[in-house]
């Protein structure tokens, strides 16, 4: 109203800070983050969603709704800006189904495991696959083929469109348990495979391998058990 064609939504104004306080921790950053012990990736990003957050509970015309409007109108209201921004962060929580537990790789794993299921179980039908055989099918390919599954009225879609509704509801598949090899024992170990739990089910266990989802994941150093890092130093030596 004061400025006329200005916007003062709580969008751009959260845009704004997040902008801001972003700048101004790299600044801190690069001139004092070994004194201050900041922590390039989490101290950065946490500081950069303060900006974006802090002010998500403001009201109409900021702080005029809570100093002028409400006081009179609710009998001297302490309410503030910065509780309702709480507020509405657990509401966008709980609203969206959104994860903020610190570990969550269990959790992306299921969403790799159900996002394959979803592609493997609409390929008859989309044809998805195939399009690596032709380039001008390809580079059309993208992230949108879930929106393309979720989006098309053909009903053999439906156990896709199922299981990413599932994701996007966060019911996601149940993480059950996880075993490290030792070192010494990887030459001896073969890959499990789902039919190796089925087989080790206690009695009333009634699995069948379709229930059950195994990950064999090898990490190494990109060069088998030996350390890339000492190829480097040999190779800077020589």
């Amino acid at each position: 109203m004061v400025y006329p064609g200005a916007v003062h939504s709580r969008f751009e104004h959260s845009l704004g800070v997040y902008w801001l306080a972003g700048n101004a921790i790299n600044r801190i950053a690069s001139y004092q983050g070994l004194e201050l012990g900041i922590d390039r990736r989490f101290d950065i990003q946490t500081v950069k969603l303060a900006g974006l957050l802090h002010d998500v509970g403001h009201g109409p015309f900021s702080h005029l709704f809570e100093h002028e409007f409400l006081p009179p109108v609710l009998n001297g209201s302490k309410w503030s800006h910065e509780e309702m921004s709480l507020k509405m962060i657990d509401h966008i929580i709980d609203v969206h189904n959104i994860d903020i537990e610190p570990d969550c790789h269990k959790k992306v794993k299921a969403i790799d495991l159900m996002i394959v299921d979803a592609l493997t179980k609409a390929n008859d039908t989309l044809k998805i696959a195939s399009k690596i055989q032709d380039p001008d099918a390809y580079w059309k390919l993208d992230d949108t083929i879930i929106k393309t599954i979720e989006t098309d009225p053909n009903p053999a879609l439906k156990e896709s469109k199922d299981l990413i509704l599932r994701i996007r509801r966060r019911k996601l598949y149940k993480f059950c348990n996880k075993f490290v090899v030792p070192k010494d024992k990887l030459e001896h170990f073969k890959k499990v495979t789902p039919q190796d739990i089925i087989c080790s089910q206690k009695n009333g266990v009634t699995l069948k391998e379709e229930d059950i989802a195994v990950s064999n994941v090898k990490i190494d150093l990109t060069r088998g058990t030996n350390n890339p890092v000492h190829r480097y130093v040999e190779k800077n030596w020589l």
